[in-house]
């Protein structure tokens, strides 16, 4: 799906859900930053994009007693690696 999407968005496919491309920025993002995904890091970037603050605000407590959501983010030992794959496929 993430090829499918990242096709759409290179043609000019207007997107009906801003929300769903907030959430693939903000997604991939982690992957450039950490070489993996942090959970935190996702739901916080991507609330700020799309200013959805308090929605699902409910939940999280019980995620991080329940140790679904780490504080802190598990970084992967080559992120280079992965930036440069972001830089060799990147059209920008």
């Amino acid at each position: 799906m993430d090829a499918v999407r990242e096709i759409a968005l290179e043609k000019g496919v207007e997107v009906k859900e801003k929300d769903i491309l907030s959430f693939h920025e903000a997604f991939l993002d982690q992957i450039k930053m950490h070489g993996r995904s942090y959970e935190v890091g996702l739901v916080a970037e991507y609330k700020m994009k799309t200013l959805n603050l308090l929605q699902d605000v409910d939940s999280a407590p019980g995620m991080f007693f329940k140790g679904k959501l780490g504080i802190m983010p598990h970084n992967i030992e080559d992120k280079k690696s992965v930036r440069d794959i972001f830089k060799k496929t990147s059209k920008k």
